[in-house]
């Protein structure tokens, strides 16, 4: 497409081909003069320059004239003037007239394939040494770690990189992503632009040695990233002290493995709570896991809906079966349903690792019911054992309480004992209102907001369903452990809220308890 726009058919309906016949540059083809016309997009790219100089188009057009077709000068000076006058002041879409001799490229996109293009295919000296040239795999990382605005380069580096063959793009991204763990801004972007590229690649960049060793450093440095971690493997990783990376960069982080298919290990762990019989899931139920219940083929199947029981008022269990298969049986009337966020790609299912959002208590006690006919089922609760016996459910609030550490006074659940939390300790141990992310976060992203069993997120991301109502002689069920549309009082581990079981907000989720019987 880009090829076709830079020399495009004139309105006469004569070619590109035609056209170019008439400079008398004999043997001149198409891609020469693109080559070219690339060169003078990349300097003016490499330069700053908003537009291209008409001074450094003819530069490059001469000099391929010259160089490659052994023209004089003059023949060489005329033809140029007469493909500027002739071609590019009239007869295109890509390079157009802006100020006084120079082009301007209207789209952003295409200046950067032109750059791009140029990159791949032309060898750049080296600042260090003049006389050596290297080709885009290592003069591309080199202008992005020169270069204080890595934006500057990221789309340059990534069509030059779709340019070439895996085992190639490999070789660059060993370049150009850190060894060690990135300590700064520009070292973020670094591996923020390795991983774009790395997804690019798709695939095929693991079948080489190279390739499979490159794509585990990126993910292992997202991760660190995400979780603002020093050197360790996940999850033994340690806590940055002090903070190092900011809420939105380590949510970028998070929402790049996501997308490069990244899986945290222990996703599926149960965690046993000290001087109790239960055990509580390690984190909130994510996208990949919920996608797995309402995809399933016996998703409709009337006894996960109909086995649901919920504690009322009195402290006893009752059968609510009926009422929640009345409202799926509403809710499905037309279509089968998904969580309401499901196709919004904010809170979505193209958020794997993500809490998912949008569903009904009836919902997340549904997945409870499927999970316990499931649990041995391929990819349905990988690696998440729990004693022979157990069943899943939704827990009590009293249960939520005692995995967060206690409820008493205004303590958080990583704390030992109650204390006044900044406004600083919030950004870096749990996703409030504060943080400014506008929406969910990877369910491992915050290891310095654990509870002192290690459970969690159990302060912010998602308000969790529980099992419970939320006072006597009304219909709502309790949540707790606060949200990202709340502010950092509501991530307490002693706040409450309550909802409607018909309610399906994007600031709520839920949690599996495993409990014998």
């Amino acid at each position: 497409y880009v090829n076709k726009s830079v020399l495009a058919t004139m309105p006469q309906g004569e070619g590109a081909e035609d056209f170019l016949r008439r400079l008398e540059v004999p043997g001149l083809r198409l891609a020469e003069v693109e080559t070219a016309l690339d060169e003078a997009v990349f300097n003016a790219h490499r330069d700053g320059e908003p537009d291209i100089p008409g001074d450094s188009l003819r530069r490059a057009l001469r000099h391929t004239f010259i160089a490659l077709f052994k023209l004089s000068d003059d023949r060489a000076a005329a033809a140029t003037e007469k493909f500027l006058v002739g071609w590019l002041r009239d007869r295109n879409a890509l390079l157009v007239p802006a100020a006084e001799d120079s082009f301007g490229v209207p789209h952003r996109s295409f200046r950067e394939f032109m750059a791009g293009r140029y990159l791949f295919g032309n060898p750049l000296p080296d600042p260090n040494d003049p006389e050596t040239e290297d080709d885009w795999k290592v003069a591309g990382p080199r202008l992005v770690k020169r270069e204080p605005d890595t934006d500057k380069w990221r789309d340059v580096l990534r069509f030059a990189a779709a340019l070439d063959k895996p085992l190639d793009v490999a070789t660059a991204l060993d370049e150009l992503c850190p060894e060690g763990a990135a300590r700064d801004s520009a070292e973020f972007q670094q591996v923020f632009l390795s991983a774009e590229i790395a997804r690019d690649a798709g695939p095929s960049l693991s079948r080489f040695k190279t390739g499979e060793r490159v794509s585990a450093r990126i993910k292992s440095q997202l991760i660190h990233v995400m979780r603002d971690t020093g050197e360790g493997e996940y999850p033994h990783d340690p806590p940055n002290n002090p903070p190092l990376v900011p809420p939105r960069t380590r949510l970028e982080a998070g929402l790049l493995l996501d997308s490069l298919g990244w899986t945290p290990p222990d996703l599926y762990a149960f965690i046993p709570i000290r001087n109790t019989q239960y055990a509580i899931a390690k984190y909130p139920v994510t996208v990949l896991q919920y996608r797995r219940f309402c995809e399933a083929g016996d998703y409709p199947d009337p006894q996960w809906w109909r086995g649901q029981r919920g504690m009322d008022a009195e402290g006893k269990w009752q059968d609510l079966g009926d009422e929640a298969w009345q409202w799926f049986r509403r809710a499905n009337e037309k279509e089968k349903r998904v969580p309401y966020y499901w196709d919004n790609p904010r809170f979505g299912a193209a958020r794997r690792i993500f809490p998912v959002v949008g569903v009904t208590w009836y919902e997340a006690a549904a997945y409870c019911v499927w999970l316990n006919r499931h649990r041995d089922d391929p990819g349905v609760n990988e690696g998440g054992k729990v004693p022979e016996g157990f069943s899943f459910r939704l827990p009590l609030e009293t249960e939520w309480a005692a995995a967060a550490g206690g409820d008493e006074a205004n303590r958080y659940p990583w704390q030992r004992t109650p204390a006044e939390v900044t406004r600083d300790e919030i950004l870096s141990r749990a996703n409030t209102n504060e943080s400014d992310l506008k929406g969910t976060s990877p369910v491992c992203m915050y290891p310095s907001g654990a509870s002192l069993f290690g459970v969690m997120d159990m302060s912010g991301n998602v308000w969790e369903w529980q099992a419970n109502l939320y006072e006597k002689g009304e219909p709502y069920r309790a949540l707790r452990g606060g949200s990202w549309g709340n502010n950092q009082y509501g991530a307490r581990a002693a706040a409450r809220s309550y909802s409607h079981p018909n309610d399906n907000w994007d600031i709520s989720g839920f949690r599996v308890l495993a409990s014998p019987g």
